[in-house]
């Protein structure tokens, strides 16, 4: 019987930024969200790029893994990355896409019929992707390999290729993956569109993120056989930057994956009694988040601080466990469903847009559910969990944890095409068969659109306006604890928020939210 040998992350996460060079890699441990040494920004105020970094571990019957490391086997990497949103499907809702699939018998013909971005180009739509494109890293290689589109595109000849993505060696030899730059154009010179309807659909452009496989052969230094091609394959998705890095959304990328995985019979419901610091804490303190990046929030979070409100909930008695639960919907089988009850948490949309706000998961609101009633451990020691070292579960998890899972609508990383419809062969694993490009082909065209025009609404009948992903994207943002909050996607240059014109341009100037030495979280690094 041959090794059994994967890639981790299984899906890694790298993220666009405008320094040529400059990157960080983006989180590796379960809970540390501790900012790059050298920051975000290079030494001339580009953003740079976040990388994904990937490993080769052999896993064993009984559970345990380690990582091959390069010192003891010389490991070849091939990445493919493609770009299909130019020639994807307009915008479509989760349950819109369901209503097409129960009226036609199954997703492959709800989405034939279904209108396609660029629809005026009927013959050779291939022109509409960039890639695939593809590079190899050999175990000694000195420097970086591009991945890169280029000849035609939208029916033209590229000036100069479009660049998807970069191979190369980290200090001690695994794989570094770097994404875009960030760019976005029109080949032909179409013009932004102001149709509200056009949010994530805006024919005739492009952006430069994208997503695709990550393999790699092994060949053992003392080992006389041919190299192992590794069976457990990855994924690599290149997705917009996050500005508030240390702040997750209340559903994670993780926490969806999971429920779906459960959902499938990939993985067990978790029977253990919850911890805590590790399971509880994490959902209580992404809500606390809420509050230094959206002015609504807080409401939501303690005007006595982060920190203090930190250790109020590690200290809440019986009773107020339970009235917090109370002010949790309570989540529909469904991801992405409206929560049902009379709680309203947490503060966010549904994918039902514009009915009714979203949920936790059930894998989530069933350990606040046992931590309301007692049944957790306690085992809080004065500090957020972080994970000690680097394990290929938690390389999954950090990755993933930092990614919106819900509500996906369209989303920012991925959407839920990822979530309902592409095969896994385990939770966080994608199938043999998904074809690079598949992952993103349905987000946002350019993704500065929706990431510009998607921060909060208010619903129908509500005093009160509820966020898309200010974890990711902030809607508002402070300068001193004491200041009045300022709008994150503010103009440079004209007063009130930006234009699209304007973000397509600039989105890299924009502030990171990070705490300061008081425990604050405010804005800076704005250029």
């Amino acid at each position: 019987m041959g090794r059994d040998l994967r890639i981790h992350p299984s899906i890694g996460i790298a993220r666009v930024g405008n320094s040529p060079d400059g990157y960080f890699v983006g989180p590796e441990r379960v809970g540390d969200f501790d900012r790059p040494k050298q920051g975000f920004r290079d030494e001339h105020g580009r953003l740079k790029r976040q990388g994904a970094r990937f490993r080769v571990f052999e896993h064993f019957p009984d559970g345990s893994a380690r990582e091959v490391s390069p010192g003891e086997a010389k490991i070849t990497w091939h990445v493919t990355l493609a770009n299909r949103k130019a020639a994807g499907p307009r915008f479509l809702s989760y349950p819109s896409f369901l209503k097409l699939k129960d009226k036609k018998g199954s997703a492959k013909a709800a989405m034939d019929g279904f209108p396609l971005r660029n629809k005026k180009i009927k013959k050779d739509r291939s022109s509409l992707v960039l890639g695939p494109a593809s590079a190899t890293l050999v175990p000694d290689a000195k420097e970086p390999q591009d991945i890169q589109h280029s000849g035609c595109f939208f029916g033209r000849t590229l000036k100069a290729p479009i660049t998807l993505g970069r191979l190369q060696h980290d200090e001690d030899g695994r794989l570094l993956v770097l994404g875009g730059y960030g760019l976005a154009g029109s080949p032909v010179g179409e013009p932004l569109s102001l149709n509200p309807n056009d949010f994530a659909d805006q024919d005739g452009w492009y952006d430069d993120t994208s997503d695709g496989q990550v393999t790699a052969t092994v060949q053992f230094a003392h080992a006389p056989e041919e190299p192992v091609q590794v069976e457990g394959a990855a994924w690599l998705v290149v997705v917009p930057p996050k500005f508030a890095p240390a702040f997750q959304t209340p559903v994670t990328l993780y926490d969806a994956l999971l429920q779906r995985a459960v959902d499938k019979g990939l993985r067990k419901v978790p029977s253990d009694q919850p911890s805590f610091t590790r399971d509880i804490f994490p959902i209580l303190r992404r809500a606390s988040q809420v509050r230094w990046t959206f002015a609504d929030g807080q409401r939501q979070g303690s005007p006595n601080g982060f920190h203090s409100f930190q250790m109020a909930l590690v200290a809440l008695p019986a009773q107020a466990k339970r009235f917090l639960l109370s002010k949790l919907s309570i989540p529909q089988e469904r991801q992405g469903s409206p929560g049902i009850g009379p709680g309203t948490m947490p503060k966010n949309w549904s994918e039902n847009y514009p009915d009714g706000g979203g949920s936790l998961t059930r894998v989530q609101y069933t350990m606040l559910e046992r931590w309301a009633a007692g049944d957790v451990v306690e085992d809080w020691k004065g500090t957020p969990w972080v994970e000690s070292g680097d394990s290929a579960d938690g390389l999954d998890r950090a990755a993933l944890e930092a990614c919106v899972g819900a509500p996906l609508y369209p989303g920012i990383e991925v959407g839920w095409w990822l979530r309902e419809e592409l095969p896994f062969v385990d939770a966080f694993r994608l199938a043999p068969g998904v074809q690079p490009g598949d992952v993103t082909a349905s987000m946002s065209v350019p993704w500065q659109s929706d990431f510009l025009q998607c921060s909060s609404e208010q619903p129908d009948g509500s005093f009160d306006e509820l966020p898309w992903w200010p974890a990711q994207r902030p809607i508002d943002v402070w300068q001193c604890d004491m200041c009045d909050p300022l709008k994150w996607a503010r103009s440079f240059y004209q007063p009130g928020e930006m234009t699209l014109k304007e973000m397509i341009a600039e989105w890299h100037r924009l502030g990171f939210v990070l705490e300061d030495k008081q425990g604050v979280f405010l804005e800076t690094l704005r250029v």
